[in-house]
């Protein structure tokens, strides 16, 4: 079974109660008691279960026969808010990322946090804006682990926006993913969360202190 992975996204410094206005949005999210044994200010919330009918299955129902009942699909997802050094962190499961109020998120934190784990190596794709008179967005993917250089990246002409690669966490390799959230396999314990969410903090303000980020 594939290990489950976790979303992070970091909230604007601006942010700093957990105010469930400034921090979520959309439907299908009631609050939840938080159980963990840790000193963070938390806040916990579920996105319940909603069963549908996906759209293929109207292409399929006419070569086949299938019933909707059979088909439906749920899903369902979590956000567990916490405050770290300050800065408040979301961190989502399942399908929850969608509630995000990305108005109120660190845009290149996802970004930031990969560019400093990942090793020089370890690049499987990275995605570009180029920053000319006719703007676009490029996507440049390896079937194995390169490095930067091997994308043929101008960086006079183009500002990297995503980065997908390596990162070696207590000996194991993972694939990391980083844009506007940072996506890693999900540590297993609350107190492994808490250790992350220091981490990629601590990750981020190093990138916007780099003068090659």
């Amino acid at each position: 079974m594939p290990k489950s992975r976790i979303a992070i996204c970091l909230f604007n410094d601006s942010i700093v109660e957990l105010n469930p206005e400034e921090l979520i949005t959309g439907k299908n999210l009631s609050k939840t008691n938080f159980t963990g044994n840790i000193a963070n200010e938390t806040l916990l919330y579920q996105r319940k279960s909603e069963l549908s009918v996906p759209s293929w299955v109207d292409i399929v129902k006419k070569f086949g026969e299938f019933e909707y009942e059979d088909l439906k699909t749920a899903s369902s997802g979590a956000i567990l808010f916490i405050k770290i050094n300050g800065r408040i962190l979301g961190c989502c499961f399942g399908t929850s990322v969608a509630n995000i109020n990305r108005n109120n998120i660190e845009t290149d934190f996802g970004l930031g946090v990969a560019f400093q784990n990942m090793l020089s190596n370890q690049t499987k794709s990275i995605e570009s804006f180029t920053l000319a008179h006719n703007p676009l967005t490029n996507n440049r993917n390896s079937t194995v682990p390169t490095s930067k250089q091997n994308f043929n990246i101008d960086t006079y002409l183009e500002n990297i926006t995503e980065l997908s690669g390596y990162f070696y966490r207590n000996g194991k390799r993972t694939l990391i993913k980083g844009k506007e959230f940072y996506s890693m396999p999900c540590p297993n314990t609350i107190e492994e969360i808490v250790e992350v969410c220091v981490d990629v903090v601590s990750k981020y303000n190093l990138s916007i202190n780099d003068e090659n980020f």
